[in-house]
């Protein structure tokens, strides 16, 4: 009788151990800009964020954070935005913009743009009208193209 109820209890152990392996091997990591490719669909992008100013092109990343397997996901977006000149030149006169230092995580590049030389500012006015609803984050704008890069997660 002992070793029916020692061998049920094996049994229970490996049972749970096995469990416990393939939830943690199917658990993903966070994934980082490292990882992911950019993307360039302009409607998947807009759709995010809607109140986007018009631009010609666009190179973003983004991933769902935490595990995605309960409850509602957040995730972050990473990118680049590309005004018209027309748009560039309006949001330039109506924000104040102060220069900032923009430090970019791995995987993440301006040069995917194109161009070179790049001069970031920023101005909370600006980051107000784009981020409503249920996103926080930091926009700036280079102001020698006319780039806009968006370091922003859903909240």
């Amino acid at each position: 009788m002992k070793k029916k109820y020692i061998l049920i209890a094996l049994c229970m152990m490996a049972l749970c151990a096995g469990v416990v392996l393939v939830l943690q091997t199917s658990l993903k990591d966070d994934e980082t800009p490292k990882d992911l490719e950019y993307r360039t669909e302009r409607d998947a992008f807009v759709n995010n964020l809607q109140n986007l100013p018009d631009f010609t092109e666009c190179y973003w990343k983004a991933a769902a954070t935490g595990n995605t397997r309960f409850g509602p996901t957040n995730y972050w977006i990473r990118g680049f935005v590309c005004l018209d000149e027309n748009t560039f030149q309006k949001i330039i006169g109506e924000y104040d913009w102060i220069p900032v230092s923009v430090s970019f995580p791995d995987g993440i590049s301006p040069s995917i743009t194109g161009r070179n030389d790049f001069d970031w500012s920023g101005s909370k006015a600006y980051e107000t009208t784009i981020l409503q609803q249920n996103f926080v984050g930091n926009i700036y704008l280079d102001t020698t193209n006319g780039i806009l890069y968006l370091d922003v997660e859903n909240a």
